[in-house]
């Protein structure tokens, strides 16, 4: 509040709304040389500098760095790019010994106060208007006076003249949702091979956020929406989504349980996936848990690095020879089960659509009933997508099914199997260890840094304080291969759209009803 008021761009802001403001600020201080912003990462918060100094770079770090402007108290940097959901266009790092105190605010809490006071965005403007204004007034100065040096230019600044040499009659617009730093690359590269062959462009505005009816607003402008396993794509957010122009949710994973498909249909906005990024990222995934659960990977793992070299309780058994069960034989079925019968095993299959070439393949068989197979599995893995009809078929009495002593795995959707009854299994003995990448209640853990919190999902807290149960955060698929893959596929399938003017059940990738 005492910063803000002590701005003179916000001296006109009433009380009240400086007041609003400053509930949603929180307080973020930067030892002295640490990066607060990174060129080219997408644009999380915007910063106000309450004390300290913090300067501008760009091309930080290297050969033809150039820096921009020092920064101090009352300076605000982040604020234009967060709000044209562009990345940063400079480095920003701080200075002052022993930190740089600013009070930062993220887009969504920013979103919701201007909402509620359309006074701050009027301020927020002027802020903006402000600078551009000396921006132009030094650009001029140095053009005029030939001057090669960079100019010394305001960071909001820089974003805003590269959205107005945007031309926006050529331009369409995908919001990605749920975005992760490790996944830009590799979508800024294909995104670059797009606008090169094509004479409309794609233009990806990243969101970190996932997709709900809070962060909604976020796609307002774009004609499409990108969309991740843990976004929301129920009828209230689509309606919203149909309202700002959206006219293709392009899924980029497998699995599109979270998106209504009905409610597409009704609103005539085109669905697309990923159907197959890399069978062997996922296959290899389950395979990794099996061996750390059996062997105690993890267990020993911990002991070696205390000192502890002691072998007690760190029996496993071969996998040679055992029963597998695959439920679920499509192409990451296909290749667990190609990956399980080098390892010597009997595998059994169970789906409603059988692979032809499994069929004539040696040790390995079909089963009519879900029940044989359990009753006859040493380890089980699922590797179908989650359905209404087949949500929890991992549940008390099918659990009571397997043999004791049985490994379950599951990479696929975590509502496929209850999680209370799971629990029960373990604890009772019966069930012998559990290898999950993904868990039913996954989205507000998965994906995010929670180090710093304490667990509030007591049945997550529980299965993590089990031994026998061997835990990732929905990894399985992350290798270099899928993620090209996924950006690959998935650019694809907005070429058909926006270029091919295909829709709906035209796009080779659709998911329809």
């Amino acid at each position: 509040m005492e910063l803000l008021q002590s701005m003179p761009k916000f001296k006109d802001l009433p009380p009240k709304s400086a007041s609003l403001l400053a509930s949603v600020m929180e307080e973020y201080n930067i030892t002295k040389g640490t990066k607060i912003v990174k060129e080219g990462d997408p644009s999380q918060y915007a910063y106000f500098i309450a004390s300290g100094e913090a300067e501008a770079f760009k091309n930080y770090g290297k050969s033809e760095e150039t820096k921009l402007k020092i920064m101090r108290k009352g300076d605000i940097f982040g604020l234009s790019s967060m709000l044209d959901h562009s990345s940063h266009s400079s480095t920003v790092v701080a200075l002052s010994n022993p930190s740089t105190k600013t009070y930062r605010i993220s887009i969504e809490l920013f979103n919701k106060v201007i909402n509620e006071d359309p006074g701050i965005s009027v301020t927020i403007c002027k802020h903006l208007s402000h600078e551009y204004k000396d921006f132009m007034k030094k650009t001029s100065h140095d053009t005029a006076h030939s001057v090669k040096a960079a100019p010394i230019v305001p960071i909001v600044a820089i974003t805003e003249v590269q959205t107005l040499k945007r031309d926006n009659n050529n331009v369409v617009t995908m919001a990605v949702f749920d975005h992760k730093p490790y996944e830009r690359a590799y979508f800024d590269r294909e995104i670059k091979k797009f606008n090169e062959i094509n004479a409309i462009k794609l233009e990806c505005k990243f969101h970190e956020y996932k997709l709900n009816k809070d962060s909604a607003n976020l796609a307002k402008g774009a004609k499409i929406v990108c969309m991740f396993v843990n976004d929301d794509g129920g009828t209230e957010v689509l309606k919203q989504l149909h309202e700002y122009g959206v006219k293709m949710i392009a899924m980029r994973c497998a699995g599109f349980n979270n998106c209504d498909l009905k409610t597409c249909q009704d609103l005539g906005i085109s669905v697309a996936r990923v159907p197959a990024y890399s069978p062997y990222a996922v296959a290899e995934h389950c395979v990794a848990l099996l061996l750390a659960l059996n062997r105690k990977i993890h267990l020993a793992y911990n002991r070696v690095k205390t000192g502890n070299f002691s072998l007690n309780n760190l029996v496993g058994f071969d996998i040679h020879g055992k029963t597998v069960g695959v439920i679920g034989t499509g192409k990451i079925g296909y290749c667990f089960i190609q990956i399980m019968l080098g390892f010597g095993c009997n595998v059994i299959g169970y789906d409603m659509y059988k692979n032809k070439e499994l069929e004539s393949t040696e040790n390995f068989k079909y089963v009519e009933d879900l029940n044989e197979l359990l009753t006859e599995s040493h380890i089980i893995s699922i590797h179908c997508p989650l359905m209404a009809d087949n949500k929890y078929m991992i549940n008390s009495e099918t659990l009571k099914k397997v043999p004791k002593g049985a490994i379950l795995i599951n990479t696929s959707r975590g509502a496929l199997i209850k999680t209370s009854d799971l629990i029960e299994s373990l604890k009772e003995g019966h069930l012998g260890g559990a290898g999950l990448d993904v868990y039913e209640d996954e989205t507000s853990y998965f994906f995010e840094d929670k180090s710093a919190e304490v667990i509030g999902d007591d049945v997550l807290a529980r299965l993590l304080s089990f031994q026998n149960v061997v835990i990732t955060s929905h990894q399985a698929f992350l290798t270099e291969e899928a993620l090209t893959a996924i950006s690959k596929v998935t650019v694809s399938n907005v070429q058909e759209f926006i270029v091919q003017n295909k829709s709906m059940k035209e796009l080779n990738n659709s998911v329809n009803l």
